[in-house]
């Protein structure tokens, strides 16, 4: 009898350890798994903005050369640049958004016709990389 009781008892003792077991991995894989997927969305995110960030700046630039050729007439030409700029307004920190604008006014003021250029607004690269500088260090704040 006393071989009976040391079984089952040992026995029990087995499936407990064993059901804890498999309690403990389910809960700390379920947890990795959740870690995992959070890190694969902020990815994601930061990777949509950088896109966003460099597609606008690449018609900013765009539209600046454009604007040395001939001047665009009908505001549908800017339709690009303030889609991008939409874009920005909705996923981008304030500062960031100004330092957009800014560019974007200045593009839109490069072809106005017959406009003569402020001789003090600035150019568009020092408002360039104030954008770049600001876009950079959101996406690093993002991801941190």
């Amino acid at each position: 009898m006393v071989d009976t009781y040391s079984i089952i008892f040992t026995t029990a003792g087995t499936i407990s350890a064993a059901i804890v077991a498999a309690v403990v991995s389910y809960i700390a894989g379920r947890g990795m798994k959740r870690h995992e997927w959070q890190l694969m969305l902020v990815r994601e995110k930061i990777l949509a903005r950088q896109r966003l960030y460099a597609d606008f700046v690449s018609e900013a630039d765009r539209l600046l050369l454009f604007s040395i050729q001939s001047k665009i007439s009908d505001p549908v030409g800017f339709h690009d640049l303030l889609r991008k700029f939409g874009e920005i307004q909705l996923l981008a920190r304030d500062d960031v958004t100004e330092a957009a604008k800014q560019m974007a006014d200045h593009i839109i003021l490069s072809h106005l016709a017959g406009e003569v250029a402020d001789a003090n607004a600035p150019s568009l690269h020092p408002l360039k990389t104030t954008f770049i500088m600001l876009a950079k260090q959101e996406l690093k704040d993002y991801g941190a």
